[in-house]
């Protein structure tokens, strides 16, 4: 347990700097200039120069880079270039208090829906309730996340009127939580598909094992026999795949936030990118890439917790 929580730190930290490398590379490359866009098209040329030279933009990218890395490792990330007078660390503490809350939230639903819905489409494979649950999630794991907010905001905002249609009121408000349903569903279903299809196919390659007849042939009632014997095996998978499914949540918080308007990581992304926002984007590729890494983590060890026989050598 040791050596592995050595070996996924060292990959923890690998992956950022190269995360961030790839990102600042690809910004540094990219067509556009970030100083015109800050003095503005019709500025003069000593201004150009004197913006470029602020924003550290007339030395070569490695120096850059270097300098950014060694007070980012102090946990100084820098100022905004698209929101002036922020730093990005301010910024950054706003969009997780939006982000972290949506994806923990549309992961727990996802992974409650893959659950039910496995377990229940495997109680009888082959059966009109196995299609029917599988047809769902076969057609739930195809729907694009900005599309399936669309039909939310229409049917559950517009028509009902039982949600909001979008926007954040801060947590200061009690109905700060009422704002993150429709884009936790969002993103949960497709997801949740997903890992109820996962679970439904191990939950059939465990029913089918020596060990659960012979809990049969000793007189184990079926409720016992799905939930302490079949259950506990065929959540094994699932766990391994819920570090993935959590990597692509925060991805698809990058269009559903901004489909719903609230100022999460996803929301500050895009306007750092129309704004090539250099520090802002570093920062939020840095800490979406540590989320992702650590939950991975996680995930990795409670694969060991459940079933002991696990050994990463």
């Amino acid at each position: 347990m040791v050596r592995l929580f050595v070996r996924r730190a060292a990959a923890l930290v690998l992956t950022v700097f190269f995360l961030a490398l790839a990102v600042f590379v690809l910004l540094t490359v990219i067509p556009g200039d970030a100083a015109r866009l800050v003095v503005g098209p019709e500025a003069s040329e000593e201004a150009y120069q004197a913006a470029r030279a602020a924003l550290g933009l007339d030395e070569p990218w490695p120096f850059r880079f270097a300098h950014w890395l060694a007070k980012a490792l102090h946990g100084d990330f820098g100022d905004s270039w698209a929101f002036r007078g922020w730093a990005v660390r301010d910024l950054l503490a706003q969009a997780l208090t939006v982000t972290v809350p949506l994806a923990l939230w549309a992961a727990i639903l996802a992974a409650l829906m893959g659950l039910v819905v496995g377990v229940g489409a495997a109680v009888r494979p082959g059966g009109w309730l196995d299609l029917l649950l599988m047809g769902l999630a076969q057609g739930g794991a195809a729907i694009p996340e900005f599309w399936l907010g669309v039909l939310l905001v229409g049917a559950l905002a517009v028509t009902l009127r039982l949600f909001p249609s979008g926007g954040f009121p801060g947590w200061e408000s009690p109905k700060a939580l009422v704002h993150l349903v429709l884009p936790g569903l969002a993103l949960a279903l497709p997801r949740g598909a997903y890992l109820a299809r996962m679970v439904r196919g191990s939950m059939v390659d465990v029913l089918s094992m020596r060990f659960v007849e012979t809990a049969r042939a000793k007189g184990a009632s079926e409720a016992r026999v799905y939930v302490r014997h079949a259950l506990r095996n065929a959540l094994i998978p699932l766990v391994a795949a819920f570090g993935l499914v959590f990597a692509r949540l925060l991805a698809g918080a990058l269009v559903i936030e901004n489909v719903f308007s609230l100022p999460g990581m996803g929301w500050y992304a895009l306007r750092a990118m129309g704004g090539r926002d250099l520090p802002l984007l570093l920062g939020l590729a840095v800490v979406a890439g540590g989320l992702a890494v650590t939950v991975s983590t996680l995930a990795d060890l409670g694969f060991v917790l459940l079933d002991p026989r696990i050994r990463y050598r």
